[in-house]
Parts: structure tokens; C-alpha cells; sequence
């Protein structure tokens, strides 16, 4: 039966292969059509059948540069780092990671970690969406987690990141004080308040998707069908009002003077 199983999956590859390179002009020589026919056939097998050609799509525009980022060895391996490297930088700056005053978390610092992560989740990319998309979700979430830990490791009691409000991605509690944790819902209230507030009402939900839940712009966009890059001006937005507001301005204030104290 597995004999069986696997000529069906190899013609059914041969045959999404084949229509997609009819459809796309590829003109695949015979040696890179059998090379195709090789990587992507356990690829495709694990998607379901409406999906199939898109991985075989997303492998044919993107499978080089990966191949280059995952071997060590490859000739192009260094130059392509070198170019990922920089994409990191503009993935962060476009994600407004730390949008807080905190000044201790320099952006190369996330970037280094990010792609280090980056690194270690290749192996796991499968080509069901383009290479960027993936990377951008992992960059973000990377960076997220590094905020937040660093965050929880430096938080004084009125200073409570906006990203340490409630729990984390798993669903565990944080170990915080009672006191850190009223601190941390009086916080809540106030963002809570102050974006409930504004005359655009997508502000609120939206900063709690990117803070609380650690979604990406894109993932957000799929959830309130709005485009990601209307997402970002909208986080942007929210966290623009939120530092502008007088009472969170007091709240880091005082944080700020009870480290320069201590």
C-alpha cells in the first residue's frame, strides 16, 4: 500500500508541476523539472488539494534564497545573510516593536536575536505562503518575546509594559506582586479608557490584538479585514495617543523617578 501511496503522490506532484509550469511560462529543463518533482512532492502531500499548487508556486519564487539561507556552505550563504540581515532591521522598524520610553532595548539588539530565531526556525518553513510573510511572523513574534522578557525582568511597580498586562501568549500567569499587578490593571483601565475614547473605535481592538496577543499586522488584517499596512498606520495611531496622554506621561514619569531613586 505504501508503494502505491507513494507513485500516486509522485504522479500527483508531476501533474501540479506540470499544469503550474504550463500556466506560469517556467519552461522547466527535464533535470530541474525531476528536481522539483523530488523536493516538493512530501511538501505538497501535506496540504490539503486546493492549496497544493500555491506551495508549489511559493517553492518556485523563493526556494533558491532558502536554500542559500539553510546551507552553510552554499556559495551564496553569506551574501544572503548579509541581505536578510538588513531586511530584519526595516521588519522591526515597520512592526513599531517597543513603541514605549523605554531606551534600554536597542533595535540591533532585537534584530540580532530575531535573526538568530529566524535562523533556527528554517528548517520548519514549508512553503505554504512566501518566504517573506513567514519570516516577517517570525522576526515580529522573536522581537515580542524579547521585549516582553526583558520588560519582566526590569519592571518597577508603576512601570508595567503595556505588553505585561494580562498573561502571556501560553496562557500562564506572570509572577508579579500584587501590588505590580494593580499597578497593572489600573494601567489596563486607563489604555483601555483612552482608546475606547477615540473617535476611531478600531483602535482599542486593534492594540489589544498587537499588545496583548501578539499578532502581526497581517494576521491582525485578516481578523478585522483591513489591509496590514492600514493596520500599521492604525497602530501607529494608538500608540501615539497613548503617549500622549497626561496621566500614562505621569505613570512612566513616576517610574522613571523611582529608578533614579533606587
Amino acid at each position: 500500500m505504501a508503494v502505491v501511496s507513494d507513485a500516486s503522490n509522485l504522479l500527483a506532484c508531476r501533474q501540479i508541476i506540470s499544469a503550474c509550469n504550463q500556466a506560469y511560462g517556467w519552461q522547466l529543463d527535464a533535470f530541474t523539472y525531476e528536481y522539483y518533482v523530488h523536493a516538493l512532492t512530501p511538501l505538497i502531500t501535506a496540504v490539503p488539494p486546493e492549496r497544493q499548487s500555491m506551495v508549489v508556486l511559493h517553492y518556485h519564487l523563493d526556494h533558491r534564497m532558502v536554500a542559500a539561507l539553510r546551507d552553510a556552505h552554499h556559495p551564496a550563504h553569506h551574501e544572503t545573510w548579509v541581505k536578510w540581515s538588513q531586511q530584519v532591521l526595516g521588519v522591526l522598524r515597520r512592526a513599531g516593536i517597543d513603541w514605549s520610553r523605554d531606551g534600554s532595548l536597542e533595535l540591533d539588539d532585537l534584530a540580532q536575536i530575531a535573526r538568530g530565531d529566524l535562523a533556527q526556525a528554517l528548517p520548519s518553513y514549508r512553503y505554504q505562503s512566501r518566504f517573506l510573510s513567514w519570516a516577517y511572523s517570525v522576526v515580529v513574534r522573536s522581537a515580542h518575546r524579547y521585549v516582553r522578557m526583558s520588560h519582566a525582568q526590569r519592571r518597577s511597580a508603576p512601570s508595567v509594559s503595556l505588553d505585561l498586562l494580562t498573561t502571556t501568549r501560553s496562557g500562564e500567569a506572570l509572577a508579579v506582586s500584587h501590588e505590580e499587578t494593580t499597578y497593572a490593571r489600573l494601567l489596563a483601565a486607563r489604555v483601555q479608557a483612552v482608546l475606547a475614547a477615540h473617535t476611531d473605535q478600531r483602535l482599542l481592538p486593534i492594540f489589544r490584538l498587537w499588545a496583548l496577543e501578539e499578532r502581526t499586522s497581517a494576521e491582525i488584517g485578516s481578523l478585522v479585514n483591513l489591509h496590514e499596512s492600514r493596520v500599521r498606520a492604525l497602530l501607529k495611531l494608538a500608540r501615539t495617543v497613548l503617549r500622549n496622554d497626561p496621566v500614562i506621561r505621569q505613570w512612566y514619569a513616576a517610574g522613571d523617578e523611582q529608578q533614579a531613586a533606587s
